[in-house]
C-alpha cells in the first residue's frame, strides 16, 4: 500500500475567495496547480534524500525520475502524488520498472539461463541459477514519514499567496 500524508489547509477560503475576483478560471487553475505543486516540493526532497541515504544510487535515474502530480476534482478536493516516472532515460534504464523491488527487496528467485560476457555484449548462457535476492532499500515509507502535513500546507499557502500578490499586481 503506498503511504499518505492527509493534508488540511487552513485560511484557504478566503485566499480562494480573493483568488476569485481577481483571476479568470484558467489563471485560477493554473495558479492553484502551482501552488500545489509548490507544497509538494518537500515531499520530493525527501524522496531523493532518502535514495541517497539508502545508496539505491548507481547512475542517477533513479533521482531524475523522482516527479509530482496534481489531480484536482470537480468537488474542489485534490490528490496530491510523489512517484518515480515510468519512462525510458536516454541509455535505456527505466527506473519505474524497478523502484519497487528497490523499495521492497527480493526474495531469492531461480532464473534461466544467466547472463555473461561475450565479445563486449551481454547473453544468456543456458541453464537454470539462483538470484540471491536483494535487500529491501525503504524509500516510499521513510520519505513519507519525514514530512508532515503542516510542512506541506505551509509551502501551498506561501506560494499561494506570493501568486496571488503578483496577479493583483499586475492586475488579472
Amino acid at each position: 500500500m503506498a503511504a499518505s500524508i492527509q493534508v488540511k489547509i487552513d485560511g484557504l477560503k478566503p485566499v480562494l475567495k480573493r483568488l476569485n475576483k481577481v483571476a479568470k478560471p484558467r489563471r485560477r487553475a493554473a495558479i492553484l496547480a502551482q501552488s500545489l505543486n509548490a507544497g509538494l516540493a518537500p515531499l520530493k526532497t525527501a524522496f531523493r534524500r532518502q535514495i541517497r541515504r539508502q545508496g539505491a544510487v548507481r547512475k542517477g535515474h533513479l533521482l531524475k525520475a523522482v516527479v509530482s502530480k496534481v489531480k484536482g476534482y470537480p468537488s474542489g478536493n485534490a490528490v496530491l502524488m510523489v512517484g518515480v516516472r515510468d519512462k525510458k532515460s536516454g541509455d535505456g534504464e527505466n527506473p519505474g520498472k524497478y523502484f519497487h523491488l528497490v523499495d521492497l527487496g527480493t526474495k531469492s528467485h531461480e532464473l534461466p539461463g544467466r547472463p555473461a560476457r561475450m565479445n563486449g555484449q551481454w547473453i544468456l548462457v543456458p541453464g537454470r541459477w539462483q538470484h540471491p535476492g536483494a535487500k529491501s532499500k525503504p524509500i516510499r515509507e521513510p520519505a513519507t514519514n519525514a514530512v508532515t502535513s503542516e510542512k506541506i500546507s505551509d509551502k501551498i499557502m506561501v506560494r499561494l499567496e506570493k501568486l496571488l500578490t503578483k496577479e493583483l499586481s499586475t492586475g488579472g
